[in-house]
């Protein structure tokens, strides 16, 4: 919780804060539920390869510049 990066493209499910008991907690969590945070780490890798694609990333910068010659 305490690092921006995570909080920007982790869910929520997938975020504690840095203590050693929430740790542990979160560890125990992901371990009692390994399915469902297989499936939801599976979604965000889906997301970010298109999000994060060479020509998703062109097209975006591409995007901006011409927004921003009108």
């Amino acid at each position: 919780s305490d690092c921006e990066a995570a909080l920007e493209f982790l869910p929520s499910q997938m975020i504690c804060n840095p203590t050693s008991q929430d740790l542990l907690a979160k560890i125990k969590e992901i371990n009692n539920n390994y399915s469902y945070f297989t499936s939801l780490a599976s979604e965000c890798a889906e997301k970010y390869k298109i999000q994060f694609n060479q020509k998703t990333v062109a097209k975006n910068i591409i995007n901006l510049y011409l927004e921003s010659k009108k």
